[in-house]
């Protein structure tokens, strides 16, 4: 589900199942990714969604030679909720040694429940989705939110994330250098991690682990925990 470049007001996606779509790469694939619902604009102008619900979808068995990913939001957001999806059973996974006509091979794979690049964020609520069962081939881990933009205005409440990366806030896959602090703080309180410990803090994305308690990135606020 593709919504386009510009501003739009009251969109409403709600109640759809997403599932089985398979991505290959070929020779003329630039960088292909496979998305359940995208919100598609430029870096340039690319609008503001307002007042937009994303409420009670499925988004499952995505499968991608580079990347799958769940929700993705490119554009300014005021007032948009994104409450009560399922996004499960995405794969990324580089088949080019077993299907020679894939010839494209990035040398790395990356796999995200919803990813967040969005130039401004205001008003915009995440609560109460389950994002479970993401896995990567490659060395940078899965994550159940990924935030490439600005984090400042979100709000998480009552997710279940349940990926090696719970949430990223904007720390690339190696150590940088760079200082999380300089971001914005994304509100992350009350969400749970799968432990009763809470997240585990990581510096960056391969400096995490992958085990049942899932790991957090960059400058977010997530006490107290469920």
């Amino acid at each position: 589900i593709t919504v386009g470049q510009g501003g739009h007001d009251e969109s409403l996606i709600t109640n759809n199942v997403i599932q089985n779509l398979d991505q290959e790469t070929t020779n003329d694939s630039q960088f292909p990714t496979v998305n359940g619902i995208l919100f598609d604009a430029n870096n340039s102008d690319p609008g503001t969604v307002t007042n937009a619900t994303v409420n009670n979808n499925t988004i499952r068995d995505i499968e991608s030679d580079i990347a799958p990913l769940g929700i993705v939001i490119q554009h300014k957001t005021d007032g948009v909720t994104i409450n009560n999806n399922e996004i499960r059973g995405f794969t990324a996974a580089d088949d080019t040694d077993s299907d020679p006509s894939d010839s494209v091979d990035f040398g790395f794979t990356f796999a995200q429940g919803i990813n967040v690049a969005s130039p401004a964020t205001a008003d915009t609520v995440i609560n109460h989705n389950v994002i479970e069962d993401i896995t990567s081939a490659e060395t940078v881990l899965p994550e159940a939110v990924k935030i490439d933009g600005d984090g400042s205005g979100l709000t998480f409440r009552a997710n279940q994330f349940l990926v090696a990366v719970g949430l990223n806030n904007k720390n690339g896959t190696d150590d940088s250098g760079r200082d999380p602090s300089d971001d914005p703080v994304v509100d992350a309180k009350n969400n749970w991690w799968g432990s009763a410990d809470g997240p585990e803090e990581a510096e960056f994305n391969q400096d995490a682990d992958d085990d049942e308690r899932s790991d957090v990135v960059g400058n977010v606020t997530f006490e107290p925990f469920l």
